[in-house]
């Protein structure tokens, strides 16, 4: 019974770590539209200075990295999840209760 209350705690534990991730991770990916569209928007009314355009350019490159970093990171995330806890819950759903007081 102790091994079935540590399971219940060990899967509460990464279904809280990964919304939490999930939510950083989405807050990360809408700055870095932010710094993109910022990029685009400077290199716009910036057209006729070379420097500036080049700052601009550099602010999408960075822009871009960003997105490519976050949506890796929410990739490796749900891998690691799905490997822990298997696709869609894993062995313990319909066991753990998604709302007080049911069973899913």
């Amino acid at each position: 019974m102790i091994w079935f209350i540590l399971a219940i705690v060990v899967v509460t534990m990464i279904a809280r770590v990964t919304n939490t991730l999930n939510l950083v991770i989405g807050v990360l990916v809408t700055f870095a539209v932010l710094v993109f569209s910022w990029g685009i928007v400077n290199l716009i009314l910036r057209s006729d200075n070379e420097t500036e355009q080049k700052k601009a350019k550099n602010t999408i490159l960075w822009g871009v990295v960003g997105l490519a970093a976050m949506i890796l990171a929410w990739g490796v995330v749900t891998v690691i999840v799905d490997y822990f806890l298997g696709p869609g819950g894993g062995p313990f759903r319909g066991i753990i209760p998604a709302q007080p007081g049911g069973i899913p």
